[in-house]
């Protein structure tokens, strides 16, 4: 499990072939592999390496969607 703060899940951005993590909730979730998510873009918003949750109050998505993908941390 990984313990990062805003500024260290900033690195995390789906760029340059680095990994593309979010965070919703205070939990980081991996999405590099999703296929709604292309180089941390998801829907036209570049949301990898940052805390999502905000943006994923006002989705279509539930927390069904969470639990389906693959978390790795928390946020601190």
């Amino acid at each position: 499990m990984y313990y990062l703060t805003l500024d260290q899940l900033a690195y995390y951005d789906g760029t340059n072939g680095k990994p593309a993590w979010v965070a919703v909730y205070g939990n980081i979730y991996d999405v590099t592999r999703e296929s709604a998510w292309s180089n941390g873009v998801h829907r036209g918003m570049h949301l990898a390496g940052k805390d999502a949750s905000s943006t994923f109050d006002s989705s279509p998505h539930s927390q069904s969607l969470l639990n389906s993908m693959k978390h790795i941390g928390y946020l601190i």
